[in-house]
């Protein structure tokens, strides 16, 4: 099943996330991919703890998320960045994600932080 979702975030907490992540350290996204899907990732990601809670927030409050996902926990978001030429291609999600403590993935969450009016690119093309 898939959910398309809309007002996770109001504008305040956005903005929040947008100056939080203005300062995080972006590194290599393959390094956080599965075999799959190493060969394909080409973007940039990053931790933040403190945007990781306002986005954990949005969705513990959004009463479609909570009803449809039903989550007993959530992993640390990542925080994706693409640059002119970067991309994600054709891939499958691990089952296992999380490093040394690892967390069934039963489902995947895209939540996009900028205004589609600001960049060229960046669908999210689904193969079902």
């Amino acid at each position: 099943m898939n959910l398309c979702l809309s007002n996770v975030l109001d504008s305040e907490t956005l903005q929040r996330i947008r100056t939080m992540l203005a300062t995080a350290v972006f590194a290599d996204g393959a390094i956080t991919a599965g075999w799959n899907a190493r060969p394909v990732k080409h973007n940039l990601q990053a931790t933040h703890e403190g945007a990781a809670q306002l986005v954990d927030q949005g969705l513990s409050r959004h009463p479609m998320f909570v009803g449809a996902a039903f989550p007993a926990r959530l992993r640390a978001p990542l925080f994706s960045r693409y640059l002119p030429g970067m991309s994600y291609g054709t891939h499958v999600d691990n089952p296992l994600m999380g490093g040394a403590t690892p967390l069934r993935a039963d489902l995947a969450v895209t939540l996009f932080l900028s205004d589609p009016a600001d960049y060229d690119g960046g669908e999210l093309v689904l193969d079902t």
